[in-house]
């Protein structure tokens, strides 16, 4: 489960990143990291990027899936999340995953670790201290007519060097795979979340 990140990042973008994505992606990381968000949770907005990578747009969504087939807002509650393993077969992903995939820009994220009354956050960065998610995005029309959009983070069984935080983790693309995410089709093979080295940290704010 992921359910809280950042997405704080000052300066000039990782040469890593500079080298791996073409220019449409890397221009439009350059705008969603304008926005400086120390802490995002299910209900917040923050920015994504989606469309494909030739053309993508960056937009704020809002985190927790509101399917176009919602009735209202109530199911963004168990939607903030999506396995990976069943986004092919979940009513709530199935048809973002075939047309409306997205990528989220992300500083770091939070895993809650440790036995029942000692849990403790710990933040965990990936290289560089930049990196995105895999993520699904939705455009939902309330009752009243007002669009909503909103976007889900994909999860994945995690890389050998965190699994002993949490039996799972948010998938974390490595930047040659951005465009294949983007771009994919459902008979795609979903790409392997990127191995690392991530950062961790026990001192969290």
């Amino acid at each position: 489960m992921c359910a809280r990140f950042a997405l704080e990042f000052a300066g000039d973008l990782p040469e890593s990143l500079k080298q791996a994505l073409a220019s449409p992606l890397l221009l439009a990381l350059a705008d969603a990291v304008q926005s400086s968000i120390p802490s995002v949770r299910p209900t917040d907005r923050t920015p994504v990027i989606h469309g494909n990578a030739a053309s993508p747009v960056v937009e704020p969504c809002t985190w927790g899936l509101i399917p176009r087939w919602a009735r209202d807002v109530t199911i963004a509650r168990h939607t903030f999340n999506a396995r990976v393993e069943t986004l092919a077969e979940k009513p709530a992903y199935r048809d973002a995953f075939r047309h409306r995939r997205c990528l989220v820009p992300v500083s770091h994220w939070i895993e809650w670790t440790g036995v029942e009354r000692q849990r403790a956050p710990v933040a965990i960065a990936p290289p560089d201290g930049l990196g995105a998610f895999a993520g699904l995005w939705e455009s939902w029309r309330a009752p009243n007519g007002e669009p909503r959009r909103t976007f889900t983070v994909v999860t994945c069984p995690p890389v050998p060097a965190l699994a002993h935080l949490h039996d799972r983790m948010p998938l974390l693309l490595s930047p040659a795979d951005w465009a294949t995410w983007l771009d994919g089709r459902p008979s795609d093979p979903v790409p392997h979340p990127l191995e690392g080295p991530y950062a961790v940290r026990t001192q969290v704010r």
